[in-house]
């Protein structure tokens, strides 16, 4: 059964959950890399650090949810991709003038050009990953539309598997045991993570999900012990004096 299309306040509840917590998730790791771990400082601020990882996965289900249902012209999809370069050349040349100026005893505008000229081949802040990512996906929005009209919900499912296994668990274990190793030939580009997470929330739009008060329990259970599963690895990855200790982050 195919679920409404059209907007709804809980779209819009949800980019307020993860707006805050892309800010806790940009400001809070100071603490956290700054304390003691063992200290009850350290843990609570590494718990909510992980509790905000969820805003990046639920901006790109909303953006799966509401834009996988159609299938737009080429030109419509042209013209979101041109809204966003201009906003990834706007957003350049304010972090160009800021970089070159700020506590720079002899900044020059020629500097700033230079840095400026560099928006396309390196990130002017990590806080603008998004905006590139997001690029990437409108290219290729039109032939993911026409993919998942085609899609039963079982493709679904075996689809979610599939990248679960190789975005998720996979490296999970060649963390822990290095011997498990894919031929680097080998690669998936369908099923990265990103992709994953449009479906997950094209999904949502198009079935019926039925809910449940076991279900809803059962969730909130597994959601609690993966927080517990990645603050645990990550105090002790920490205590390996590993310098990649939030290899659990993602």
């Amino acid at each position: 059964m195919i679920a409404t299309k059209s907007r709804t306040a809980f779209l819009d509840l949800l980019r307020i959950i993860a707006c805050f917590f892309v800010i806790v998730n940009h400001t809070n790791s100071d603490i956290f890399l700054g304390t003691t771990p063992k200290s009850l400082t350290w843990f609570i601020s590494l718990t909510y650090f992980f509790i905000s990882k969820i805003a990046v996965p639920i901006f790109f289900m909303i953006s799966g949810y509401l834009l996988l249902n159609k299938i737009d012209d080429y030109k419509k999809t042209f013209r979101r991709v041109f809204r966003i370069l201009i906003v990834i050349i706007a957003c350049g040349f304010i972090y160009a003038i800021f970089r070159t100026y700020y506590n720079n005893p002899n900044p020059s505008f020629s500097d700033a050009l230079k840095r400026f000229s560099k928006v396309f081949s390196a990130v002017p802040s990590t806080a603008l990953w998004y905006l590139y990512t997001y690029l990437g996906i409108l290219f290729m929005l039109p032939f993911l539309q026409k993919m998942v009209s085609l899609m039963s919900r079982r493709d679904y499912h075996v689809f979610f598997a599939i990248s679960c296994f190789f975005v998720s668990i996979l490296p999970i274990l060649k963390h822990f045991f290095p011997e498990v190793a894919v031929n680097k030939n080998f690669t998936l580009p369908l099923f990265g993570g990103y992709i994953c997470l449009l479906l997950l929330g094209n999904y949502f739009s198009r079935f019926e999900i039925k809910k449940t008060k076991l279900g809803f329990l059962i969730s909130c259970v597994l959601f609690i012990l993966m927080l517990a599963f990645n603050i645990v690895a990550t105090y002790f990855e920490q205590q390996k004096s590993n310098s990649d200790y939030l290899f659990f982050s993602n």
